[in-house]
């Protein structure tokens, strides 16, 4: 009977953990499409030869310390993003500064293997505001974890409050 309960307590406490995990996971997909958009741009940027390879090239390396923390809540749940949030105010401010690229004469040194024609111009300002309106939600969602108020805690409070 003992061992019966050691087994349902030790998947009560696993349950806990995995609920608390999932209220990260917006923040987890954002940040692995963002690591992986920035790495196809140095990418192009570096077989085309230009110089502009570093800045996407910055936004790969301030990933790692982001995902690292992403990875570390599992098993340490914080409320405290500070690497995540960081991350996603520096890949704000590289949008804003692409979308304002895209717009003047130097679009073909940032973006070398982009033509410069609107349409291509205008296709790359959609994804630069879609992708400002991710980050925008992701800042969102790690303001709402910080203060316990996001939707999955609010949930997870609930659903083990009335047992």
């Amino acid at each position: 009977m003992v061992m019966k309960e050691q087994v349902e307590a030790l998947r009560q406490q696993q349950m806990i953990k995995t609920g608390l995990y999932t209220r990260y996971l917006l923040l987890r997909y954002s940040l692995a499409i963002f690591f992986f958009a920035n790495l196809n741009w140095a990418l192009a940027n570096i077989v085309s030869g230009s110089w502009s390879a570093i800045l996407p090239i910055i936004l790969v390396i301030a990933a790692i310390p982001a995902a690292y923390e992403q990875m570390t809540l599992y098993s340490a749940p914080s409320r405290h993003l500070t690497y995540t949030k960081n991350y996603f105010k520096l890949q704000m401010f590289m949008q804003i500064i692409s979308g304002a690229i895209c717009l003047s004469s130097f679009f073909k040194t940032l973006f070398p293997l982009f033509t410069t024609h609107w349409q291509t111009r205008a296709t790359l300002g959609v994804l630069l505001v879609i992708g400002m309106g991710i980050i925008l939600l992701n800042l969102r969602r790690i303001a709402e974890i910080e203060r316990n108020v996001d939707p999955f805690y609010q949930k997870f409070q609930h659903m083990y409050s009335t047992d």
